[in-house]
């Protein structure tokens, strides 16, 4: 199908997702995301957004990169990989106001895609016969109109173009069974986790390997395996080249994400991690935060490893072991926020399409978690500052990502998609 034939096919299906009153309403909701996030950052959040940060970092890439994880305050800096800092440099060579408006018209564009590529991807793991248009625009809607949207759009966040990716990048795994299209797809991870490492945990379940127990042996795709993890280094192995020609890179990188004031004080995330350092500074209590990080991420990494071993490796499951591994960054980090969530939620969706309509698993530990995330999270970030001399823990979102976690890992040792063609063969 021609550039021409694509556009008519994506037009009538937007024509037909706006029939339903709800996909509309989530248009106007976006829109009033966006009036609603200029009103703000040009009053209130002028000064404190993360928009600050990537600004930046576009411009001392290009002018004072000595200075890349330069400290303003202890709130806002920047705490990325330094090669992720070119996404920002054409926002970085307007002026600042102009910048921001910029990026919010691209994370509007963002959205359109990542819907787009939801819908694309739906089709692909699911019978057509079987889709309601009505469904798709319901989920939609809830992505569209989710809360962390606003959250998303008033700090200038990045999470929109990391799920893009992420998407693109699950379609061609799944589209495509070449060598060569496995290598591109790898490449989109690996910038997405350049971009924003929450989603590094991704990695992992990427390598084709599985634990056979009627046969016991391992069965791994050495090739596949191998073009995976070439294709994701090739936007993350420069990073290394920054940090060792220039050692300072190095140590601002290391201490804006393990050491500093910011990581001990009292603050809203979800994180497992955070919830425990919370209880200890509260308490007045000694805190060592990256040894609490370490015990996290082995524990909840070794279980999800384990589980994606014992999983049959096939299209589909790759999707579920993708959405595992960014959860479990999502428990483990120390800042995991209410826009992160817009990372999560698109996968959840087409997770939900995927699973039968009777499923418990879909019913009783995804569907929960989504609508919280879209509903109610930002809520009680707000209650959270209100309760937080008496009782600083944000754990809702934890509660839920936890079930999420459980349900993911109860499928995938089901080893319900029996029928597929192996991603390894």
């Amino acid at each position: 199908m021609n550039l021409e034939g694509k556009l008519i096919e994506f037009r009538e299906k937007i024509l037909n997702l706006w029939k339903y009153p709800f996909f509309k309403f989530a248009i106007l909701v976006q829109i009033g995301y966006i009036v609603v996030s200029v009103i703000l950052f040009l009053t209130i959040f002028y000064n404190e957004n993360d928009f600050i940060v990537f600004y930046n970092a576009g411009k001392r890439l290009l002018f004072d990169i000595d200075n890349l994880y330069l400290k303003e305050n202890e709130i806002f800096f920047f705490r990325y990989f330094p090669l992720s800092a070119i996404f920002y440099i054409p926002f970085s060579l307007l002026d600042f106001n102009t910048g921001f408006l910029s990026l919010m018209i691209f994370n509007l564009i963002m959205n359109i895609a990542i819907c787009t590529f939801m819908y694309k991807i739906i089709e692909l793991i699911k019978n057509k016969d079987d889709i309601r248009e009505e469904n798709v625009a319901r989920y939609f809607a809830l992505f569209l109109g989710a809360s962390p949207q606003v959250n998303n759009y008033i700090l200038g966040q990045n999470n929109l173009i990391v799920i893009f990716l992420i998407l693109w990048a699950v379609y061609l795994f799944i589209k495509r069974s070449t060598l060569t299209w496995d290598f591109f797809a790898s490449i989109l991870i690996g910038i997405s986790i350049a971009i924003k490492p929450i989603t590094l945990m991704a990695v992992p379940f990427l390598i084709v390997l599985n634990y056979s127990i009627k046969e016991r042996k391992f069965n791994l795709n050495m090739k596949k395996s191998v073009v995976r993890l070439i294709g994701i280094s090739i936007f993350l192995f420069p990073n290394i080249i920054f940090f060792v020609v220039n050692p300072k890179l190095w140590e601002g990188f290391l201490s804006n994400n393990f050491a500093g004031t910011n990581i001990i004080e009292l603050r809203h995330s979800f994180s497992i991690t955070k919830l425990i350092i919370n209880m200890l500074v509260f308490f007045n209590l000694p805190v060592n935060q990256t040894l609490i990080l370490l015990v996290l991420l082995c524990f909840f990494g070794s279980i999800g490893l384990v589980i994606v071993l014992l999983s049959n490796h096939a299209k589909k499951t790759l999707i579920y072991g993708l959405t595992l591994g960014i959860i479990i960054m999502l428990l483990v980090y120390f800042d995991s926020w209410d826009h992160h969530l817009l990372i999560i939620i698109p996968l959840l969706i087409i997770l939900i399409f995927d699973l039968p309509e009777n499923s418990e698993i879909k019913n009783k530990l995804i569907k929960p978690g989504l609508i919280y995330y879209v509903f109610l999270d930002l809520v009680f970030m707000g209650i959270w500052y209100v309760v937080k001399p008496w009782f600083p823990y944000n754990f809702l979102a934890t509660l839920f990502l936890c079930l999420n976690f459980y349900g993911i890992s109860k499928y995938l040792l089901k080893n319900t998609i029996s029928n597929e063609i192996p991603i390894g063969k």
